[in-house]
């Protein structure tokens, strides 16, 4: 298969769906890329189903789904639908195995999934009183869990705990200035 050119996400390497499309368009002469929608009013959300199938029977199917922004600054204010189109055809694109790199996540999860870790929580961890964050699974975590913690893990706590400020006199300096 030909390489296919990739943008960088974060340092990872990741083949845009209009690279995949471009690829089917000029090395495939027997495939045809349908979709199916469907909304949701009472969630503001749509979701697509995207088929790329061959001659011969083969088919891919890829799915996504896009919830409507109320901020006219966001790209799902005016266009959650092609968005989530867009998404699901490079799914299909990926089960079919065109343009995976290192995973088959789109740009759109990709940067969702870090979006997510950077929403507040409201929680905070009990060991070092840093505000906890929610992984791509959902789960709260401490930023500083893998690293100033060593092994200690913290508890997710409501309020922030109060922070213990060590007083060093001069008397207790091994060493006077």
């Amino acid at each position: 298969m030909k390489k296919l050119k990739t943008i960088s996400i974060k340092g990872k390497p990741y083949t845009t769906v209009a690279e995949r499309i471009k690829y089917l368009s000029e090395e495939k002469e027997d495939y045809n890329i349908s979709s199916e929608y469907e909304y949701y009013p009472e969630r503001k959300m749509w979701v697509v189903k995207a088929r790329l199938a061959f001659d011969g029977g083969r088919f891919y199917d890829g799915l996504a789904q896009e919830v409507e922004s109320d901020d006219y600054k966001q790209v799902n204010h005016a266009s959650a639908l092609e968005n989530a189109q867009t998404s699901a055809v490079g799914r299909a694109c990926a089960m079919a195995g065109i343009g995976i790199t290192d995973s088959m996540a789109s740009v759109d999860e990709i940067n969702k999934a870090q979006s997510r870790s950077k929403e507040p929580t409201g929680k905070f961890c009990s060991i070092c009183g840093q505000e906890m964050v929610t992984s791509a699974a959902g789960r709260l975590y401490c930023k500083e869990e893998y690293g100033a913690h060593r092994g200690k893990k913290g508890q997710a706590v409501d309020t922030k705990p109060p922070v213990q400020e060590e007083i060093v006199t001069i008397e207790d300096m091994k060493e006077p200035f």
